[in-house]
């Protein structure tokens, strides 16, 4: 078994992985649930832009990963 955090199944929006590399941006998921049980989790995905928060997907997975420049994720 792989014990890596984070994973789908375990990930919170203090991991440090929800900032970019370069700083300038952010992600933060809200109401998170299980898509099936024991599947991953999922939920409502934001990018954050300093104050401004806007919604990219309303059934996003999670962990998200950022390019090495920090100006996309997956």
């Amino acid at each position: 078994m792989n014990n890596t955090y984070p994973d789908p199944w375990n990930f919170s929006n203090t991991d440090k992985n929800m900032v970019a590399p370069n700083g300038k941006y952010g992600v933060t998921f809200s109401e998170l649930s299980e898509i099936a049980m024991g599947a991953p989790l999922k939920g409502i995905c934001y990018l954050i832009l300093g104050s401004r928060k806007i919604k990219i997907c309303d059934h996003a997975g999670g962990p998200i990963i950022w390019n090495e420049a920090g100006d996309c994720l997956a």
